[in-house]
């Protein structure tokens, strides 16, 4: 007996059938597979749901409506926990110009599927965005992405550090050290990589910060979405 014959007779979704008959039989055959032991009871389980259409039916659709409940559930709490989490960006992009970029990232995140992709898309779009340093004086928290890393020789003859960055809510800063230690991490440093800046804002300009730094410049990794 064929499942799709079942299908066809009892007017059910083929899936119900499939799943049905594989909670019954507890094993399975192909279409068009002969039985491997008489009585079959991959067989005798379609021949259960020809007799009983209306009660697979009914246990069907409740399985279904749950596990479609389960998922909208998921996607609810993906939503909440991202928005917890990603709020700079969030403001970010309710406050962008209407487009397809941003109806599309702003339904990711309403329906629980924000993709690493689209959320480093989002973080790029807010990094380029034209925002001012805070004022000299700010005490500065922020992870922030390296744009360049040069050592170099200040004016009394020291090796000094100084780091480019872009930070995560868009302002663009630099630090500089002469700490040896710092010297040695970031030696070669790549643009690109992630760190925490922490210190006070000695120096503003229009579009830059100078950060005194406080404590080392630790490279993280992102937490992935």
């Amino acid at each position: 007996m064929k499942a799709s014959t079942v299908a066809r007779e009892t007017n059910l979704p083929y899936r119900w059938v499939q799943r049905a008959a594989k909670r019954q039989a507890k094993v399975r055959h192909g279409e068009d597979d002969p039985c491997a032991v008489d009585p079959c009871p991959w067989c005798d389980a379609l021949r259960w749901i020809l007799s009983n259409a209306e009660q697979v039916r009914t246990d069907e659709a409740a399985a279904e409506r749950r596990a479609r409940l389960k998922q909208e559930h998921a996607r609810t709490m993906a939503s909440v926990r991202w928005k917890r989490e990603n709020h700079d960006l969030l403001e970010f992009l309710e406050g962008m110009v209407a487009g397809d970029f941003r109806n599309a990232a702003l339904r990711a995140v309403e329906g629980g599927k924000m993709t690493v992709a689209m959320e480093s898309a989002v973080r790029d779009a807010a990094r380029r965005r034209p925002v001012p340093p805070p004022p000299q004086g700010t005490w500065v928290d922020v992870v922030a992405t390296v744009e360049e890393a040069v050592e170099m020789v200040d004016k009394w003859g020291r090796s000094t550090l100084r780091v480019g960055f872009v930070s995560d809510d868009g302002w663009r800063g630099r630090v500089e050290t002469i700490d040896p230690s710092q010297l040695r991490v970031w030696k070669g440093a790549k643009a690109g990589t992630t760190f925490a800046v922490r210190g006070r804002v000695v120096w503003r300009a229009d579009r830059l910060a100078i950060v005194d730094p406080v404590g080392a410049l630790t490279p993280i990794q992102r937490k992935e979405a």
